[in-house]
């Protein structure tokens, strides 16, 4: 049973990691043809949750600078990542988003 619910987890990760970059390729495309000097563009990854790692360190590494855009960050991990709760562990995997000043 366990190795079932595992495996629709790691499908679950896969198709939205798939659509995830899908759309973070048009929407690139899309950014480059129109993109202004100065213009932060949004990317998509996967990364392997370390130990240590917390969902507030990811936010400091690739959120704006104020406190609630963290807050801001780390409810929309957990939304695209279906988590229920702020705790994450070593050896997962973590769909994120980071931005890129495009043009400078």
């Amino acid at each position: 049973m366990l190795i079932r619910w595992r495996v629709k987890v790691l499908a679950a990760v896969l198709v939205t990691l798939a659509f995830m970059l899908a759309w973070g390729y048009f929407q690139a495309g899309a950014a480059a043809s129109g993109t202004s000097s100065g213009e932060r563009v949004r990317y998509y990854s996967q990364l392997r949750i370390e130990d240590g790692d917390t969902l507030w360190s990811l936010a400091v590494r690739y959120a704006g600078p104020g406190r609630q855009e963290r807050k801001a960050y780390i409810e929309e991990l957990k939304r695209m990542n279906g988590l229920a709760s702020d705790t994450i562990h070593a050896g997962h995997y973590l769909v994120y988003y980071y931005f890129v000043d495009e043009g400078t």
